[in-house]
């Protein structure tokens, strides 16, 4: 069990009980855990910005990729919205 879920379920019990974990303890190893978190994200932000135009650049991308692919191009002759009308259609776009 992550330890800040014993902390949150542990912290207050019925007066008659006894303490199953300390938890000033585990509160402790919770913050040394979250500062060596911190110092791993900074090692990686610091890993990763020669490289990280191009992520955001791929990012980018993908996005415009996406929207293309939301672009009619349907053109030429097809009937009006499922009905027996025919209309003609033109694009900009291919």
């Amino acid at each position: 069990m992550p330890l800040t879920d014993l902390i949150q379920s542990n912290n207050s019990i019925q007066a008659e009980n006894e303490f199953e974990f300390d938890i000033n303890e585990l509160f402790e190893k919770r913050q040394e855990k979250v500062a060596e978190l911190i110092i791993l994200k900074k090692q990686l932000s610091i890993t990763a910005q020669p490289i990280q135009e191009k992520i955001f650049e791929l990012s980018e991308l993908k996005q415009e990729l996406q929207m293309l692919k939301g672009i009619s191009t349907e053109q030429g002759v097809t009937s009006y919205r499922y009905s027996d009308v025919m209309i003609t259609k033109k694009v900009q776009i291919t």
